[in-house]
């Protein structure tokens, strides 16, 4: 979609608006929403923020779905000076050129105000003038995706106002926010005044946000609350626990203790198998050419949309050991024992202990199965596919029996 045709939609007599969700569990689905609830969310944020009339907004994200309509409506709603640039894995290298709703050709600098994806901030900090345009953001909102342990404390260095947000397109983008840069830097997220929050009988966050959203809301994400009740921590999908064997693992959980040994994307999922019902599976690109005809074409295996160009060089990335290309079982055997013997694990929040200071170096003891693929099943917003079917030129291998 074209700013001009949001404009128009925006501006028209219809009281509601037809989105799609992100398509992260299954195909992208149609939902009516209240143009006064989405003027609600955006006054929200940027009182939230500080922002006021004529402040600069930047424009990267698609406007097919929810995060990129919500940064012209709080253009819309606060007076801001809007800034499209054309959605790529690199938009800050686009920043003074002309492009779609950019009268002038060139973009002020600093920009008081961008959202971007994880993938967006990952790359911009790889390239040294991206990276100064990104720190002269004044306030920058990541979501779409978690923002790694890594990258997090690349962005508590930043001068200025850096956030993780959390919400979906039921809540007309984001309802928490967590602080990522300076000495208020968090791991728990702070809701919105107005905003209340419990958890289900599965453990599941409910929200509850008559100012966006016209009931109770229950998501599919388990929650851990910070003993003030009010801020929160999110340990991963209910979706993505895998019941192996009558242990219960969190798909999440095992992604972030092997994140800093694994230089390519992966993810973790589930497969089935008769004697444990669930097999905990590592879905794993495979980049070596010594795995054959499997890695044909490996050097084009994006193709999640063109805004998402780079995505490999972000997925499931991690700070440690840079550049190790798992090529092998034998490889990820070596990394889990590592794992499974440091005196020092990384991940808090395990499954069965949601303590956020209880680790649980032992996950990885769970994991059965290697699939190489050339190229994750992936939504269009470049969050992992994991209950797609697996790629025909899918090669699975036995960890462990």
């Amino acid at each position: 979609m074209t700013l001009e045709a949001f404009l128009k939609e925006w501006h028209n007599d219809n009281p509601r608006l037809l989105v799609h969700t992100s398509g992260s569990t299954g195909a992208p689905q149609p939902l009516w929403v209240e143009k006064r609830r989405m003027e609600a969310s955006a006054r929200i944020t940027c009182q939230f923020l500080g922002l006021k009339r004529g402040d600069t907004a930047l424009l990267c994200l698609p406007l097919d779905y929810i995060a990129g309509k919500m940064m012209v409506v709080r253009a819309e709603v606060a007076g801001l000076h809007l800034i499209s640039v054309q959605p790529s894995g690199h938009p800050l290298s686009l920043v003074g050129t002309a492009s779609e709703g950019q009268c002038d050709g060139d973009i002020p600098i600093p920009i008081d105000f961008a959202a971007m994806v994880p993938l967006q901030v990952y790359n911009s900090l790889q390239v040294p003038e991206e990276r100064e345009r990104l720190l002269s953001v004044r306030h920058l909102i990541i979501g779409g995706g978690a923002v790694d342990d890594a990258l997090a404390a690349e962005l508590r260095l930043f001068p200025n106002a850096v956030y993780s947000t959390y919400g979906m397109t039921e809540t007309l983008s984001h309802i928490a926010l967590r602080r990522l840069s300076g000495e208020d830097a968090s791991e728990w997220y702070t809701p919105f005044e107005g905003v209340t929050l419990s958890a289900d009988g599965d453990g599941c966050l409910v929200i509850d946000a008559p100012a966006v959203c016209a009931g109770r809301l229950v998501t599919h994400d388990r929650v851990a609350f910070h003993p003030d009740g009010r801020r929160f921590r999110i340990l991963g999908r209910i979706d993505n626990v895998i019941c192996s064997g009558g242990v219960k693992i969190q798909a999440e959980e095992l992604e972030r203790l092997l994140r800093p040994y694994i230089s390519q994307p992966y993810y973790v999922t589930k497969t089935p198998d008769p004697r444990l019902g669930e097999a905990v599976t590592l879905v794993i690109e495979c980049r070596s050419s010594g795995h054959g005809a499997r890695c044909k074409g490996q050097e084009e295996s994006l193709g999640h949309g063109a805004w998402c160009k780079g995505q490999e060089e972000s997925l499931g990335h991690g700070a440690g050991r840079k550049g190790q290309e798992i090529t092998s079982v034998a490889d990820i055997r070596a990394i889990c024992t590592e794992i499974i013997n440091s005196p020092t694990p990384q991940l808090p929040n395990s499954l069965n202990d949601q303590s956020p200071n209880s680790p649980d170096s032992q996950t990885p003891k769970y994991l059965r199965r290697v699939v190489w693929v050339n190229r994750l099943p992936m939504t269009e917003t470049g969050k992992p596919r994991r209950s797609a079917p697996l790629p025909d030129d899918a090669e699975m291998e036995e960890l462990k029996s």
